[in-house]
């Protein structure tokens, strides 16, 4: 089974009667930021609650996700007021004919004899145009036919052309325009009007207007169509790898479609039989293992930010509805503690942490952030306690020594660089309870430029540094230290051992035994 990655939930606590007021703030910047007014209090208090549950829905998904239960994140969007019956009804637009059948002629057969790549892309091809604002019109059947089109276009003459959704909108009399149609429709239209308006010609306004086709803004002509048999998900795959981006039905019903954000989607409650929602399938791939089809949807159905959860703030007893999520979190990360007590009084401060990251998330949501947060290992930790035990730089006294370095001002830098791309960094390590942030950086730095000289990357031991680089260079193991008198170690002892002959323990080991017997695997 395929999941979805679009371009662009669990059962919740009983339904709040009255609004939260912690997030009076966050209702108040989410309206403004989406141009949100009502008719009445009593329809703005109705409208909250739906956000407010929406809002939660988001949070405890989020916080699986961050647990691995799912391979998908969601936030809030503009959407955030209604429910998704009410999102399907006003703002999704499929209708197959009920009488639609396929005859031959227009029975897609696939390819089967060459072998089709593992996964494409048309977004790097150069044959998808950016994503349209679809606006309160049940169009997606237009904006899909164009799309599909579009790609057509471009691989014919190699010209990447806006094409006119409004074109069809008003003009394709077997489909209802804003209130819904078929893609088939849609290229029949085309094929029998021997031509489709450029966008510029004729613009999307979101709303049926009459039919102004104007064959001096033609842009592209359609030869014929053909449809794949329904739910033969191989035979899509043959369509997308020789043909280019294709037109697919999809089920948008559910409220994980609604507030999706970024990753692999996939919904087990998802309805093939329930189709009602066109976009365009512009590529396959595999991420993390999973299958996926790459889709383009509208925008306003993209998402921004990852929501974690929305409860009272400082909560003196603890939420009975997170139980389930917070024993999956203690499970997903080994978490133990020696009394009730402890556990109690760490509970308190995950769902602070948790109520934390979602107002934030909120926030970045509607632009006030560059960046969203999400739970992770340090979730029954304060701020405090993580500078505590974790962060434990040490700047010595006596720095900076007569080692400054000096560029050359003369040379041109580049706009940007990344060192990933270039094979020189190796993968994120595990820092666990252990102040040796010091000796991790100090290490990447040596990794660098190992690789940089033997065009070899390998992973040198931060344990080394730990145990060996001590007392004498100012250094105090987890209890912190500091880069270049790290250097200076290893100026000193002719080199540092590889992580594989001397694995990160977290702790300070028998650094006697080991500094005596370990050889240098690299050295200045």
């Amino acid at each position: 089974m395929w999941g979805l990655e679009v371009l662009l939930l669990l059962p919740m606590a009983s339904f709040a009667l009255y609004p939260e007021e912690i997030l009076d703030t966050q209702w108040e910047l989410w309206k403004k930021t989406y141009g949100k007014q009502y008719n009445s209090k009593v329809d703005e208090i109705s409208r909250r609650l739906i956000w407010e549950k929406n809002l939660k829905h988001i949070s405890i998904h989020n916080l699986e996700a961050s647990l691995g239960v799912h391979t998908y994140e969601l936030a809030m969007n503009h959407l955030g007021d209604m429910t998704s019956e009410e999102v399907v009804q006003k703002m999704t637009g499929l209708k197959v004919p009920p009488s639609h059948s396929r005859n031959n002629d227009t029975l897609y057969i696939p390819d089967w004899e060459s072998r089709a790549p593992d996964s494409i892309d048309y977004r790097k091809k150069g044959y998808v145009t950016p994503v349209k604002n679809q606006g309160q019109c049940g169009s997606c059947w237009a904006f899909s036919s164009v799309g599909a089109l579009e790609g057509q276009l471009k691989k014919k003459t190699g010209k990447l052309l806006n094409l006119s959704p409004q074109n069809l909108v008003d003009c394709v009399s077997e489909n209802d325009g804003c209130g819904g149609g078929y893609m088939t429709n849609a290229f029949q239209y085309v094929q029998k009007n021997r031509g489709i308006d450029s966008e510029d010609a004729y613009p999307y306004v979101g709303q049926d207007e009459s039919c102004m086709y104007n064959p001096t803004g033609k842009a592209a002509k359609c030869r014929g169509y053909r449809e794949i048999p329904e739910g033969n998900e191989k035979a899509l795959k043959r369509a997308v790898a020789r043909v280019g981006p294709i037109s697919v039905a999809i089920d948008a019903s559910l409220t994980s479609f609604q507030f999706y954000s970024k990753g692999v989607y996939y919904d087990e409650n998802c309805n093939s039989d329930n189709l009602n929602h066109a976009v365009l399938a512009v590529g396959y791939g595999i991420q993390k293992g999973n299958k996926h089809w790459i889709i383009k949807n509208r925008r306003t159905w993209l998402a921004w930010a990852l929501l974690a959860c929305s409860y009272a703030a400082a909560p003196v007893d603890r939420d009975p509805a997170l139980d389930h999520h917070w024993n999956l979190w203690k499970k997903t990360y080994g978490k133990q503690y020696k009394e009730k007590n402890e556990e109690v009084a760490r509970r308190l401060i995950w769902e602070k942490n948790l109520k934390f990251v979602t107002l934030h998330n909120l926030e970045h949501s509607m632009g006030m952030h560059s960046y969203d947060l999400g739970m992770n290992h340090l979730g029954d930790m304060t701020s405090e306690e993580v500078i505590s035990l974790m962060s434990s730089l040490r700047v010595p006294s006596q720095w900076p020594r007569n080692v400054t370095y000096k560029s050359n001002s003369n040379q041109k830098l580049p706009d940007s660089v990344d060192w990933r791309e270039k094979g020189c960094v190796t993968k994120v390590k595990y820092q666990g309870a252990c102040g040796a942030c010091w000796a991790f950086s100090a290490v990447g730095a040596l990794e660098a430029q190992l690789k940089l000289k033997t065009g070899k990357l390998v992973s040198l031991s931060a344990q080394n540094l730990v145990d060996c680089s001590t007392e004498k260079y100012g250094n105090k193991g987890c209890n912190g230290g500091f880069m270049t008198e790290a250097f200076q170690y290893i100026i000193d002892n002719n080199g540092i051992d590889s992580e594989a002959s001397y694995p990160y323990k977290a702790t300070v080991c028998h650094r006697q035994t080991f500094c005596a017997t370990l050889g240098p695997y690299a050295s200045p």
